[in-house]
């Protein structure tokens, strides 16, 4: 079952594209399940329920947190981080949006594992163009760093 589930999912999809593949697998897996007398014989249907429910939530947790994080996953987290940094608690500036990043690869401090983004601040009252270096560890986020515009 996770395994046929796994191989449905798209592992370089980002987390929430795998994840609802991944759902949909088991879904597909767990209806065969149920329609499987030999199983479904010896329980109740409330214990056959808790039993399917317990099942996916292992599964579903398992192959989530054992697939490997892909570079957009690290750049969304950047970005997610960035924007609370920049709009979180005690600041002054609520409505602050990101927008318009991308990856700049010729920035002599990018490199696969912490690529330079860059990006639009637009806080209302003002749009300004900077770049982050986004720090990480087998694409995991760590923190990020402004850097210079090399232009």
């Amino acid at each position: 079952m996770l395994e046929a589930s796994y191989n449905y999912a798209d592992k370089s999809d980002s987390s929430a594209e795998f994840g609802a593949k991944l759902e949909k697998g088991l879904e597909t897996q767990l209806s065969a399940m149920v329609k499987n007398e030999t199983f479904t014989e010896k329980l109740g249907e409330g214990e056959m329920l808790q039993l399917l429910r317990e099942q996916q939530q292992c599964a579903k947790d398992y192959l989530i947190n054992s697939r490997p994080n892909t570079r957009k996953d690290l750049l969304k987290v950047c970005m997610e981080d960035l924007q609370n940094r920049l709009a979180g608690n005690g600041s002054r500036r609520k409505v602050v949006s990101i927008r318009n990043y991308l990856v700049y690869a010729g920035h002599s401090m990018h490199s696969e594992e912490s690529p330079v983004v860059a990006l639009t601040i637009d806080d209302v009252v003002s749009e300004r163009n900077i770049m982050v270096r986004c720090i990480s560890n087998n694409n995991v986020y760590q923190d990020l760093e402004v850097v210079k515009n090399e232009g």
